[in-house]
């Protein structure tokens, strides 16, 4: 199980081993991107079975690099976008393939690349 939001690491994503929840190895945690100061908002597994993660400016993947001595799955994550976030994890949705969430101008579709989907002419918002 996948999990993030933990006062003091708010972009630290985390994981469990696997078939037991409640057993979180220390050394499976990810910080994505913890420098630019932005927190985790969601956690999305899209239907070809890629997990999404957004922060409030911008998008990531977490995929799996492999499996270490002990068995466990490591992974590592690339950005998809540095100008879009998602507000709230719990607009985020699949529709038709498309990944569908709001974010600060409104909201967005992704199929490899984001486009508003409400309203037009939007510009991006940057981080304060």
């Amino acid at each position: 199980m996948f999990y993030a939001g933990v006062d003091g690491a708010r972009a630290t994503l985390y994981w469990s081993k696997y078939l037991d929840y409640a057993n979180v190895p220390v050394f499976n945690f990810l910080n994505i991107n913890a420098q630019d100061g932005d927190v985790i908002t969601g956690l999305f597994v899209t239907s070809d079975n890629k997990m999404k993660v957004s922060k409030t400016y911008s998008w990531w993947e977490v995929f799996p690099t492999g499996v270490d001595s002990t068995g466990e799955t490591n992974f590592d994550f690339r950005n998809l976008s540095q100008k879009v976030g998602c507000l709230y994890g719990t607009t985020i949705d699949e529709l038709n393939g498309y990944l569908v969430f709001a974010g600060a101008l409104g909201v967005y579709m992704y199929d490899g690349s984001f486009k508003p989907h409400l309203g037009a002419d939007r510009q991006y918002v940057q981080k304060p």
